[in-house]
C-alpha cells in the first residue's frame, strides 16, 4: 500500500502514444511520481521532458519479443512499482503479460477482453446499447450493392473502430450520394451508417473498477477548429445527474476496469442525449480534467497500487488548450493579459514549466510541413 506522499516509480511502455504528453502534464503535478518511458521512437517530444527520469528506445515494433524483453529490463533497472499503458493497443498485450510480470510489480486495472472489444468497435457497442436499453443512435450496416437503407437521411458514415479526431466520419444527405461515394471509392466491404442527430457533442470521462464509476468529469465543447467532427479546443465542465447515471449504467453493463472517454450528443432543447461511442483509453482533454480537480492518470496509479479512491469533485470552469488559446487571443487580444485565466484554465502552465517538448514538436511539425510543400512543388514541376 502506498501513501499519497510515497515515491512511485512508473513505467509507461508505449511512450510513442499521442496521449503521452497529456499524461506527462497530469503526472507532473505530483512530485512523488518518477516516470520512466519506453518507446519505439528514437526521438519524440516526451523524451525531452524534464518530468521524466529515463527514456529507453526499442527499435522493434511494439509488442515484439524484443520489446517485451525491454519492458522486463526496465522493470529491473529502475525498480518499477507499477506499469501504466497509455495506448489502447497495449491493453490486450498486458492482459496476457500480467501473469509473467514480477509479482512485486503492479499493473493498472485493465478492461476484460470481451468488454474491450465491445467498447472499441462502434457496431458492437451499438448492439450492446440496444441490448441493455441504453440510449444510442440508430445504427445499420450497409454495402454499395444495397438499394435501400433503414435509416432516414441525413446520416453519417463512421469507421467501426477508433479513428481519433473525427477522421473518417462523412455526412450524406441522400442514398444516391452515399452509394455514389462508395462506388467512387470502390468500397465493397460492409460499412457502418449511423443516424445524424441535432445537438451538441459532450463527453464523460471515467475511471472504473469492476463496473463501478470511481471518478468522472462531464464536459461540453464551446470552441472548435474548422475541421468537421474535430475534437474541441475549448470546453467547459458541467454536471448533469441523468448523464452520470446513464454512463454508470453503461460501465456497469461492461463490468469496466480502467479509464474511458464516452462521447455523446446532447440536445439542450429536449434534454435528450445519446451515447455515440466509447474511447477505451485516455483522451485529448485529459489535462483539462486534472486542472478541474480530477487527475485521472494519478488516480489510475493509486487504484493499481491497491489504494482506495476518495470521492472526487471538479470545478465547473472553462478550459482551452494551446490551439484554443490561439483562437481566443486572435478574437480578443485582451485574453493574453488575463494571467489568472492563462494559468488556471489553459495548458500554457504546462508549456511554460516544461518547454522543450513543445519546442521539439514545433520543429518536428515545421519540418514535416516544409518537406510536404517541397514534395508538392516537385510533383508540379
Amino acid at each position: 500500500m502506498y501513501r499519497d506522499n510515497s515515491k512511485i516509480s512508473v513505467l509507461i511502455p508505449d511512450a510513442h502514444s499521442k496521449y503521452m504528453p497529456l499524461v506527462l502534464n497530469c503526472l507532473s503535478l505530483f512530485q512523488n511520481v518518477r516516470i520512466h518511458l519506453l518507446s519505439t521512437e528514437k526521438f519524440n517530444a516526451p523524451r525531452f521532458s524534464k518530468n521524466i527520469k529515463s527514456y529507453s528506445y526499442c527499435g522493434d515494433k511494439t509488442y515484439s519479443e524484443k520489446w517485451v524483453e525491454r519492458v522486463q529490463e526496465a522493470i529491473k533497472k529502475h525498480q518499477i512499482d507499477i506499469i501504466l499503458p497509455v495506448q489502447m493497443e497495449s491493453f490486450p498485450v498486458f492482459t496476457k503479460l500480467q501473469d509473467v510480470l514480477p509479482k512485486k510489480v503492479a499493473l493498472v486495472p485493465l478492461p476484460q477482453m470481451d468488454s474491450f472489444k465491445t467498447a472499441s468497435n462502434k457496431w458492437f457497442l451499438a448492439k450492446h446499447l440496444e441490448q441493455y436499453g441504453i440510449p444510442g443512435p440508430r445504427t445499420s450496416l450497409f454495402k454499395s450493392s444495397q438499394k435501400s437503407l433503414d435509416l432516414d437521411f441525413p446520416c453519417l458514415l463512421k469507421p467501426m473502430k477508433d479513428s481519433g479526431g473525427g477522421e473518417g466520419i462523412i455526412k450524406f444527405s441522400s442514398l444516391e450520394e452515399l452509394r455514389g461515394y462508395l462506388i467512387e471509392k470502390k468500397e465493397e466491404d460492409t460499412i457502418m451508417i449511423q443516424e445524424f442527430m441535432e445537438g451538441d457533442p459532450i463527453g464523460c470521462n471515467v475511471l472504473c473498477m469492476e463496473g463501478k464509476v470511481l471518478a468522472y468529469t462531464i464536459q461540453k465543447g464551446y470552441l472548435f477548429i474548422d475541421k468537421p467532427y474535430s475534437p474541441q479546443v475549448g470546453l467547459y465542465f458541467f454536471k448533469k445527474d441523468k448523464i452520470y447515471k446513464t454512463v454508470s449504467r453503461l460501465m456497469h453493463s461492461l463490468n469496466w476496469n480502467g479509464v474511458a472517454n464516452i462521447d455523446m450528443i446532447y440536445n439542450d432543447k429536449t434534454g435528450e442525449f445519446k451515447i455515440l461511442e466509447i474511447n477505451p483509453r485516455f483522451w485529448l482533454s485529459l489535462d483539462a480534467s486534472a486542472l478541474a480537480g480530477v487527475n485521472f492518470p494519478y488516480l489510475y496509479l493509486q487504484l493499481g497500487l491497491g489504494n482506495s479512491i476518495a470521492k472526487q469533485d471538479y470545478k465547473l470552469e472553462k478550459y482551452v488548450n494551446l490551439k484554443g488559446l490561439y483562437l481566443l487571443v486572435k478574437k480578443n487580444p485582451k485574453v493574453a493579459f488575463n494571467f489568472k485565466f492563462l494559468w488556471n484554465n489553459t495548458s500554457l502552465r504546462f508549456a511554460l514549466k516544461d518547454p522543450l517538448p513543445i519546442g521539439y514538436h514545433f520543429l518536428w511539425r515545421s519540418r514535416n510541413i516544409i518537406l510536404s510543400k517541397l514534395k508538392m512543388e516537385k510533383k508540379k514541376s
